[in-house]
């Protein structure tokens, strides 16, 4: 966006009213507002004209394996098949842990629902560069810095995708499917299977491993250098607004799948599951939260 310039008053100078007046002009807006002139992070709440949200309802849970100190944690190898089930995020004894909504949250046109997650994970790699297999999508491909032969390193996109699903049918909990803008990675494309981005509205991402190029010199490479990710985080967010029926949510639950890799086919953006890397790939996890709020818009 633009960006006024102009140098401070200082000690001496002379101020009359012609010089504050064009000050002032700086800041007159005669043209509609756009990305030129104005952010969102300029425009609060108080400026819109319907800003009453009133709070209907809220709850949250553990979720998963919830051991900080990482001495107890779920183990989850890469997926693959056709189609790849999804991973529920469960305890230790391997018992999902969603959030339950008893009679139901009834979403009509003037809610909006709100979920957030969090979960702490490690994802790694058995083996000695796996990614590296003929076919996978993991690679590109540098000249050695010695002038003879390629170094094939990892892109460093390949991740583990997490979503959500929900239970709009009854309080059993046994009719789960994806949340509505999301897919489960099983859509074919080319000669893989995966989601549009289109398809990913609750979806988060984390690495599934990094590798960088030590020594990089006009192109060239003189080696691979890998970096543990460790422990980390990764969490969520997804909001729905009601259409013109009505929607009762009994339950949410995250899930995950991978590895997965990006892809552009006929000028459409993919996440896809990598399948040549994905039996080495392995997900340790343990806990986090899943909230949830329903907010009227008034």
């Amino acid at each position: 966006m633009s960006r006024i310039t102009r140098p401070r008053i200082i000690d001496g100078q002379t101020v009359d009213a012609t010089d504050l007046n064009s000050r002032f002009t700086d800041y007159s807006q005669p043209a509609a507002l756009n990305a030129f002139n104005v952010r969102d992070a300029a425009v609060d709440l108080g400026h819109l004209k319907r800003t009453s949200f009133q709070l209907q309802q809220m709850d949250q849970t553990i979720i998963g394996n919830n051991d900080w100190k990482h001495s107890t944690f779920n183990t989850v190898s890469g997926q693959t098949g056709t189609p790849a089930a999804p991973h529920i995020v469960s305890d230790g004894g391997g018992t999902p842990t969603p959030l339950s909504l008893g009679s139901g949250w009834a979403l009509n046109a003037d809610n909006i629902l709100r979920v957030y997650w969090d979960l702490s994970v490690k994802p790694y790699y058995t083996g000695s560069r796996p990614w590296a297999n003929v076919g996978a999508l993991s690679n590109y491909i540098f000249p050695h810095g010695s002038g003879s032969g390629t170094h094939d390193i990892a892109t460093g996109v390949t991740c583990w995708p997490f979503w959500l699903q929900w239970d709009i049918t009854d309080a059993t909990l046994t009719n789960w499917v994806n949340v509505t803008g999301q897919s489960d990675f099983n859509n074919g494309v080319s000669t893989y299977f995966g989601n549009q981005l289109s398809q990913c509205e609750s979806t988060s991402v984390v690495n599934a491993f990094l590798e960088t190029a030590g020594g990089p010199v006009n192109g060239a490479i003189n080696t691979r250098l890998a970096v543990d990710v460790g422990w980390t985080s990764v969490s969520g967010a997804w909001h729905y607004k009601e259409g013109l029926g009505t929607t009762t949510v009994y339950g949410l639950r995250v899930v995950f799948t991978g590895v997965c890799h990006s892809l552009n086919n006929a000028g459409v953006n993919w996440l896809v599951r990598d399948d040549p890397v994905s039996p080495s790939a392995r997900l340790d996890y343990n806990g986090g939260s899943l909230s949830a709020m329903v907010v009227r818009i008034k």
